[in-house]
Order: structure tokens, then sequence, then C-alpha cells
């Protein structure tokens, strides 16, 4: 589990094609005095487990599901990506409860500057996930805990301050790049408790059983 507060960003060294999978070696200065084999890291959103470690060098194994599912499939040698820790059960949770788990990749339709200080991003979604956001919701994109501006129909907005934009890769971004996004996890059980709801649901024998007539 992370918190969507990136600690660091890293230079993938090397891409490694292997029979299921991929090798995937990433630099960090650092994430990595502290990390262990086993430990989970999140990588531009993606959670990923330490195979190995050689000095300032992390390596991972991503199996070809997370490959089809999230923009590493398309990572290429020299990229920077985003990095965040796992959290400890002592540490307070600065942005929200992140799993590592990418829902679909977004697609970046405009970049625009609001005022002195703030981006502005439009981010192209599947319109039937769009009952998963609200407006100052929560919502990760490539692991960055951003807070939900606007939405429309097959799209969401997030303004991104001056730290978070030089703190992370949104400062490479463009229009057209694609993005890995992950929905609010409060959401997504909102959604599948309410998808269970009927009109029988809630009849007066149910509303007397729990105290409530």
């Amino acid at each position: 589990m992370f918190s969507g507060i990136i600690k660091e960003i890293g230079v993938i060294e090397e891409i490694r094609p292997k029979a299921h999978s991929r090798l995937m070696s990433i630099k960090q200065a650092g994430i990595s005095k502290d990390a262990k084999v086993g430990d989970s890291i999140s990588v531009d959103g993606v959670c990923l487990t330490v195979a190995d470690k050689k000095g300032e060098v992390l390596r991972f194994d991503v199996i070809k599901k997370s490959l089809e599912k999230c923009t590493l499939g398309g990572a290429k040698e020299r990229e920077r990506v985003n990095l965040e820790p796992s959290l400890s059960l002592n540490e307070g949770i600065s942005g929200h409860l992140v799993s590592g788990h990418i829902d679909e990749v977004g697609r970046i339709r405009r970049v625009a500057r609001q005022g002195r200080d703030i981006m502005q991003i439009m981010i192209a979604i599947d319109g039937s996930k769009s009952s998963l956001l609200v407006k100052k919701g929560s919502v990760a994109v490539n692991g960055i805990s951003l807070t939900v501006n606007d939405i429309g129909k097959d799209f969401f907005i997030v303004d991104i301050i001056p730290h978070t934009y030089k703190a992370t890769t949104m400062y490479l971004k463009r229009i057209g790049d694609n993005v890995n996004i992950e929905y609010d996890i409060l959401a997504k059980y909102a959604l599948k408790g309410l998808s269970r709801v009927t009109p029988d649901t809630f009849s007066a024998d149910f509303l007397k059983e729990h105290g409530f007539i």
C-alpha cells in the first residue's frame, strides 16, 4: 500500500526481455539505501517487487499481465519514472491510500497553465469509469495522489501545484502521452456496494430488523 506521495524520480537503466516478463533495472539514490529484496516499490503507480539490488540500482521482474495493463509495457531505457516505497504502519498518510494496481491507461488531452503557478491537466479515460470519480476526490496518476478538479463524460481534470509538478515526472508529460490511472479504492468499494442495492433492499422488514423503525 502507498500514499501517492512521490519520494524520488528514478531512471530506467536497462530493460531485458525474459520468457514471460521483463527485467527492469532502475537507478535512484534515495530509495535504494533502505530497499531490500522482496520490498514493494511503486514505479509510476505500479506496485513492483524488488528482485535484486546492486548499489543504487534496483531490479524488478514485471510480468506480462502488468505490462499489458500499464504504461511500463511501452517504457524505454533512460526514461524517468516516479518512485515511492510502501507505507510503514507507523507512517501517516499525506495523500490517499493507493494500492499500486492500475485500473486503466489514460491519455493526456490538454496541458495548460492556470495563473502563474498551477498546471492544469486534462486526462481522457474510459467513460464507463467516470462514476469512480468525484469532484475534490482523489485519484492516482502515475502514482501521484491528485485531487479531481472537474469531471467530464470521458475525462477528468487535475490541478498540479509547482512542488508536485517539479518533484515528479509530470513536468515531462505532453499532450498525447499515456499515464497510469488508479481510482480511489474507497470509491470502488462504495460503487460495488451500491451495485448490490435493489428496490427491495430497504423493505419495512429490513428496517425493523436493523432497528430503524
